[in-house]
């Protein structure tokens, strides 16, 4: 799978609940994805199959025929860690910098995570806190940046 940060990123709401499916069902015919979809969300199959096109034109998924069967399966070109971390990047890249760190924290709090999660977590942190800084200077434009008074611009 190759790396599509720039697609990834172009990804709707509707279209990552898609791509969940496809991403647990792996390569899939249409009528399958329907189908699923439509248990699951109660889609409609022109729903779901406006949606595949779409993530085909964002070269998000591909399609290759079946020889000797009508359709097409759809084969996703990215993998979903991975599209979910360069979607998190990028929205945390979107960030003022000295907000990030609360986001993040905000985040946690609010998140259902195993013990295992945390304690991988744990370790993590442990180790960043060693080359931390301790201030991270405001990414903001002149006056952009309400969070912090006085902080340096």
């Amino acid at each position: 799978m190759s790396d599509t940060n720039a697609e990834v990123s172009l990804i709707s709401p509707s279209e990552w609940e898609l791509m969940r499916v496809v991403w647990t069902e792996g390569p899939s015919k249409a009528k399958t994805l329907v189908e699923n979809m439509s248990k699951k969300s109660q889609w409609s199959e022109s729903t779901t199959k406006t949606l595949l096109r779409r993530l085909v034109s964002k070269g998000i998924l591909t399609t290759k025929s079946v020889e000797g069967q009508r359709g097409f399966l759809y084969t996703p070109t990215v993998a979903e860690k991975e599209a979910m971390r360069d979607q998190a990047v990028q929205l945390f890249n979107s960030m003022c910098a000295m907000k990030r760190g609360s986001v993040l924290i905000e985040l946690i709090e609010r998140m259902q995570m195993t013990r295992g999660d945390l304690d991988n977590l744990t370790k993590v942190i442990e180790n960043k806190r060693e080359t931390a800084p301790e201030t991270i200077d405001c990414d903001c434009l002149p006056g952009e940046c309400d969070e912090h008074e006085g902080a340096a611009h």
